[in-house]
């Protein structure tokens, strides 16, 4: 890497750093706002869900299970051949 010796670029690649590094701590405020307000909408999203509709979403995790229990089964079998 060069090292840069005019003192005028040197302390104006310095302010970039400064300006980047407020900039990536303001951009990850960012993230952790919205992903907390996401986070809280499909929790709330999900709990409506099971209050509404209990038995529709036992059987879909049912299918669900029962789906991966039998692509589990297909490949584990195929290995054995």
């Amino acid at each position: 890497m060069e090292v840069i010796k005019d003192p005028k670029i040197h302390a104006a690649l310095e302010l970039l750093n400064v300006y980047a590094k407020e900039k990536a701590d303001d951009l990850g405020d960012l993230v952790t706002r919205n992903y907390g307000q996401l986070k809280k909408a499909v929790t709330k999203g999900t709990a409506t869900a099971i209050r509404k509709y209990p038995w529709a979403v036992v059987g879909g995790a049912a299918a669900a299970l029962l789906g991966l229990g039998l692509l589990v089964g297909k490949l584990t079998g195929r290995n054995k051949k």
